[in-house]
């Protein structure tokens, strides 16, 4: 199968009607509304972008950065194979749990409400789990934890996680519905109260959170609205032919995928330095009982950390447009500019180039995709995050395009507390964005 070339696709009508990439309340129901998860596009977008490309029955669509599992829900319900990828644990969890379908409600219900085993005092949970909950929630957790490893067989070196993500016939659909209910309602059994930005959890202070509630009561409610909207779905079970991989892009391989894509549809992190690793603190300290989970190695390595990790300088190869940008930072006048936050601006874009480089190599022959991706800004200056990955993109002989531009009436980096006043004047667009190998 050969997608459509860059020339054809620009002229495509279809492209031209796309709707918009911005999820809208209606976006937010069923299987997509079951925890708070920033998405960047929504299923109808994802759906007509398919649509549009013109892809046969066979072709094989990637989203390496698969969050919430919205383009694995549209492909399960098209039929057609997809890829999922996500550095973060809960993320790659819940996208599996969308696809769920073979769950048996009975033994759902007997492993969250009657959880015994004798593995339960195995399960260990990384330090911070015990700062964060109590103690009966964590014998809870290892409980119902233990009793779903019980019924999972380790295949080679895959760990459980593994194991259930890559678990294409539905072997442990059981437990993943249940794992996930019990993720889902760690939200409301934690010591956490968030922060000053939207992505940000603190542990509470005493006097704070004196009541907290048991997470065997949500565990069992959040998986009877799992399974009721699952079941919605379920017509679309035959047609699942879904993979998903707890990787980050350094991992992006053709030996990871064990094949070439056609097509890839995503939205990398925003250039906002907003922590979305901890954004599911509450989830991962749970899930740690259940694959080892290095929350701080996973906020390094995530695209857009807010963490400097890496100070080597840019590179001529990222294009005009982004020496330019980093090099105003560097000179501008504002506090810290040029010691300390143009190296979270090196880092996004070193991050940037290098998962556009990788999406050259996986990408079989005039293969395409689309990207939607936030521009941004640095006190008075304009970040054009979509006209450098154009640039980017020339310079590794991949062709692009940006298709649309839309004013982003919300911007994620505006949603801190006290950060309306200081930001909310400044302009911000987001893009659609495609190309062509």
């Amino acid at each position: 199968m050969r997608a459509k070339q860059l020339s054809l696709l620009a002229e495509d009508s279809q492209l031209g009607l796309l709707p918009t990439a911005k999820t809208k309340a209606k976006d937010k129901l069923g299987v997509h509304g079951w925890t708070k998860f920033y998405a960047s596009f929504s299923e109808e977008f994802v759906n007509k972008s398919i649509d549009a490309m013109g892809l046969q029955d066979d072709s094989v669509i990637l989203d390496p950065f698969v969050g919430s599992g919205t383009t694995l829900v549209s492909c399960l319900k098209k039929g057609l194979p997809a890829v999922g990828i996500d550095l973060d644990p809960f993320a790659c969890l819940l996208s599996r749990c969308k696809v769920a379908l073979d769950f048996d409600r009975d033994k759902v219900q007997k492993i969250l409400k009657s959880p015994a085993s004798v593995y339960s005092d195995e399960v260990d949970f990384c330090d911070e789990t015990y700062r964060f909950f109590s103690e009966s929630c964590i014998d809870y957790a290892a409980k119902v934890i233990g009793s779903i490893k019980e019924s999972i067989k380790l295949n080679g070196s895959k760990n459980y996680l593994d194991t259930i993500l890559q678990d294409e016939k539905g072997e442990y659909d059981s437990e993943v519905v249940a794992l996930t209910s019990l993720c889902i309602a760690a939200e409301s059994s934690a010591k956490v109260v968030r922060g000053s930005n939207p992505t940000w959890y603190r542990k509470a202070k005493d006097g704070e959170m004196d009541v907290v509630s048991s997470i065997m009561g949500p565990a069992q409610t959040m998986s009877e609205v799992i399974m009721s909207d699952l079941s919605d779905l379920h017509i679309y079970a035959s047609r699942r032919n879904i993979k998903i991989f707890n990787a980050s892009v350094e991992d992006l391989t053709t030996e990871l995928l064990g094949i070439r894509v056609n097509f890839i549809i995503t939205s990398p992190p925003y250039l906002t330095r907003l922590d979305y690793i901890i954004k599911h603190l509450p989830n991962l300290l749970v899930l740690s009982g259940f694959v080892p989970v290095d929350i701080e190695g996973a906020r390094r390595r995530m695209i857009g950390t807010p963490k400097i990790v890496n100070k080597s300088p840019s590179e001529e190869r990222w294009g005009e447009t982004c020496n330019h940008i980093l090099e105003s930072i560097r000179s501008h006048g504002s506090y810290a500019s040029g010691s300390y936050y143009i190296w979270t601006y090196v880092q996004y874009f070193r991050s940037l180039f290098f998962f556009l480089e990788r999406v050259k190599f996986v990408l079989s022959q005039e293969a395409s995709g689309i990207l939607v991706l936030q521009n941004n800004t640095y006190k008075d200056l304009f970040i054009p995050v979509s006209d450098i990955a154009v640039e980017m993109f020339a310079y590794l002989g991949v062709d692009s395009k940006i298709l649309r531009r839309e004013s982003v009436r919300i911007n994620i980096n505006n949603l801190g507390k006290g950060r309306k006043g200081k930001e909310g004047k400044k302009e911000h667009t987001e893009d659609v964005l495609i190309f062509s190998n």
